[in-house]
């Protein structure tokens, strides 16, 4: 790239100092503690920080505070980048960078976020497992430096840009969160509010032939059968491009091959108590930390039990069941005993018609809002990049 005459490209190891200071927290003492997951990446934000005390701290932190900037090391392509506002401790994969007089903290922070850097550090990784940036690599990773002067008016232009971006995405996030509430609430209506007198309440087991666990065995790059996993489920969409394969003696395969109805859910984790419906045509069998539910076609439609796991009704019976704190778990024997509304088979039809007639609108809405999102973001690098080509300022 051609820059402006007096703009320098510099190591980052002659902008900052590499603060190596350390800190092994005593009990009795509370610390601000900052870790890996608590930064947002792509977006410079912390997500939280947690006041703890110095005696759950098992080995030595970081020390930081206003001055610095926090830099990601381990799996630096997530690209975690932060400007505390307080004085606190770090993990040791967080760098704290402390910018010297010839650089504007914020105009770094800007910089360390930009594709440029991003393609620096994915030039450079090493480690497959832990992909971190090399101490050597760090320090010599060259930084655009204007006068400090134009860093201050790109960092003001920039600053300006970017607050009414977020706030746009802040507008459009609101904008999901409200489209999610009225297909739960159309949920809500149609299967509990509009409950008539030929409606039975029944439990899972009750109107399913089968409530079983997942098959247990390692993925593998080839093979006949496809592997489904909790990871491989988003949003109740499965890419099958990007599912592994497992292998599965003939004579075992019938007992965990999916068949078209039938109902998944993850029994543990973050998702603990999400749903999935396989109506796909992929030979597959699911994994061990997966519950299946196959429903009698004789009392339920399989659509009409996976739209009542997504109502407020069902979840409140789950987070009522939900066991254990750090690690969330589902198990077969509370999701059997989930009770529900079951109307005659008729009525479940003339329900489906409806929540699938919201469910795509709703979803074509929620397309829409994603893709501003995107653009935004990529505007956003847009203007990182001009930023720091010089054409901000010609």
């Amino acid at each position: 790239m051609k820059l402006p005459n007096n703009w320098k490209i510099l190591p980052l190891g002659d902008v900052v100092e590499f603060d190596k200071s350390t800190i092994l927290p005593t009990s009795g003492k509370r610390y601000r503690y900052v870790s890996l997951d608590a930064i947002e990446q792509n977006s410079g934000k912390l997500l939280n920080s947690v006041e703890i005390d110095g005696s759950r701290i098992k080995s030595t932190k970081l020390k930081f505070d206003n001055r610095h900037i926090l830099y990601s090391k381990l799996r630096p392509y997530l690209n975690k980048v932060i400007l505390p506002d307080f004085e606190g401790i770090c993990v040791t994969d967080l760098v704290p960078l402390l910018p010297k007089q010839i650089i504007s903290r914020e105009y770094l922070w800007f910089y360390l976020r930009s594709y440029i850097v991003l393609e620096y550090v994915n030039s450079k990784m090493a480690g497959i497992k832990m992909p971190r940036l090399r101490t050597n690599d760090f320090i010599t990773m060259p930084i655009v430096v204007p006068p400090l002067h134009i860093q201050k008016f790109i960092t003001t232009k920039l600053q300006s840009a970017f607050s009414k971006l977020e706030q746009a995405e802040n507008d459009l996030d609101e904008a999901e969160e409200k489209l999610k509430k009225i297909m739960t609430s159309a949920l809500y209506k149609l299967m509990v509010l509009d409950i008539q007198d030929n409606w039975n309440e029944q439990t899972v087991k009750e109107v399913s032939n089968n409530v079983q666990y997942g098959y247990t065995a390692k993925s593998s790059n080839k093979g006949d059968w496809k592997y489904l996993r909790i990871t491989d489920i988003q949003n109740g969409l499965v890419d099958w491009a990007n599912v592994p394969f497992v292998y599965i003696d003939s004579k075992q395969s019938p007992k965990y091959e999916l068949k078209y109805g039938d109902i998944l859910f993850a029994r543990s984790g973050a998702t603990a108590g999400k749903s999935y419906l396989f109506n796909d045509v992929a030979k597959s069998i699911f994994a061990s930390y997966l519950i299946r539910v196959q429903v009698n076609e004789n009392k339920i439609i399989p659509e009409y039990l996976y739209y009542f796991f997504q109502s407020s009704a069902y979840w409140k019976q789950v987070s009522d069941e939900i066991v254990g704190v750090a690690q969330p778990n589902v198990n077969g024997t509370k999701l059997s005993n989930i009770k529900l509304p079951v109307p005659p088979i008729e009525k479940q039809k003339e329900i489906i018609t409806k929540i699938k007639q919201i469910d795509k609108i709703a979803r074509q809405s929620l397309l829409t809002l994603k893709a501003a999102i995107t653009y935004s973001k990529k505007i956003k690098q847009s203007l990182l990049q001009k930023a720091f080509n010089g054409e901000l300022v010609n």
